[in-house]
C-alpha cells in the first residue's frame, strides 16, 4: 500500500506524555435543549491521536482476540485505524475519508471497500448520522448535531435525548450534564431492533477537552463486542494525509457494505413474544 504508518506506529512506541488534571463541572443547565446545545458545541480538537487497546469478540466471523495500535480522528467523517498482534504483526488497516471507507485485512488478505459509506450512513439513519458521527463517538462528543429531538428526560445530573429520523430509526444518548461528555449512545432500526451501543468509562483531559479512555461497544447485527481501551490521547497541529487505503498489488477489492449485509442476515432471528395461554373453557 502506498500509504505511511509511520505517524501511528510512533505513538505506539513512544506514547504522548502525562494525563492533564479534570476540567471543572460545567451544569446548571435550565432545560434538557440547553444540555442537548452545549454538548454539541463542547470543544473538542478537530485532529486526535490516540494509543489503542482492542478486544474483539465476534463468534459469527471467528475473530477473538487482543490487538493493540494507533488511531487517528479528524473533523469532518475522518478516520485511521491500525491493529497489530501483542507481538506487532500487522493485522489491520481502516481509513474513512470522509466519504469513502476502505479496510485492509492482513490475515485474511482481504481488501474491503465501501466507496459511498457517508451516503450508506445517511441513508440507514434517515439522513440524521454520517461518518463524523463516528469520529464524535470515538471521542465522546454528542453525535447527530442538528438530529430532531423527539423525546428526553432528566435523572441525577444525566440528560438522556432520544433522535428520531424521517425513516423510523432512532438513536438514545445519555449525557452527563456536569461534563457534557457522552456517557453512552443506543442507535436503534426502523423496526425497533437495536443496531448499535456504546458505554463509556472514564474521560481524561487533553489540552482542555475531555476524551474517553474507555468505550464498550455492541454491535447486535453482527454478534459483535469490542472493548477499546484509548490512551496517550494527543491534540495534532498537523493532520497526516493517512486516511486513504490502495490495495496491494494483486489483491481485488471487495465491497464491505455487501459483505456486512451477508453477516447481518445471517442473524439468528429474534425469538417471538411469548403467546398467551388459551383460556380454560
Amino acid at each position: 500500500m502506498k500509504t505511511s504508518f509511520a505517524p501511528l506506529i510512533l505513538l505506539i512506541t513512544l506514547g504522548c506524555g502525562p494525563k492533564q488534571p479534570p476540567l471543572p463541572a460545567v451544569g446548571g443547565f435550565d432545560t434538557v435543549e440547553q444540555v442537548r446545545d452545549a454538548a454539541w458545541a463542547r470543544a473538542v480538537p478537530s485532529a486526535l491521536q490516540a494509543k489503542v487497546s482492542l478486544n474483539i469478540d465476534a463468534p459469527r466471523q471467528g475473530i477473538k482476540g487482543t490487538a493493540r495500535g494507533g488511531l487517528l480522528l479528524h473533523e469532518p467523517g475522518h478516520v485511521r485505524l491500525d491493529l497489530f498482534s501483542p507481538i506487532g504483526t500487522p493485522l489491520l488497516f481502516l481509513a474513512a475519508d470522509g466519504e469513502a471507507l476502505r479496510l485492509f485485512s492482513t490475515t485474511r488478505g482481504a481488501f474491503l471497500q465501501a466507496e459511498d459509506a457517508e451516503g450508506a450512513l445517511r441513508s440507514l439513519t434517515g439522513g440524521a448520522a454520517g461518518l463524523n458521527d463516528v469520529v464524535s463517538v470515538l471521542s465522546g462528543r454528542l453525535p447527530f448535531a442538528g438530529a430532531t429531538l423527539q423525546d428526553s428526560s432528566r435523572e441525577d445530573g444525566v440528560s438522556r435525548l432520544t433522535f428520531a429520523s424521517p425513516q423510523g430509526a432512532k438513536a438514545e444518548v445519555e449525557v452527563d450534564e456536569a461534563t457534557l461528555t457522552t456517557q453512552a449512545v443506543r442507535a436503534f432500526g426502523a423496526s425497533g431492533e437495536l443496531a448499535l451501543s456504546a458505554t463509556y468509562g472514564a474521560y481524561v483531559n487533553v489540552g482542555g477537552a475531555l476524551l474517553p479512555e474507555l468505550v464498550l461497544v455492541e454491535i447486535p447485527p453482527l454478534d459483535m463486542r469490542l472493548t477499546l481501551t484509548l490512551s496517550s490521547w494527543e491534540v495534532l497541529a498537523e493532520v497526516p494525509t493517512t486516511f486513504v487505503l490502495t490495495p496491494p498489488e494483486g489483491i481485488v477489492p471487495q465491497d464491505l457494505l455487501a459483505l456486512l449485509a451477508t453477516l447481518a442476515a445471517l442473524a439468528p432471528a429474534a425469538a417471538p413474544p411469548p403467546s398467551s395461554p388459551e383460556p380454560t373453557p
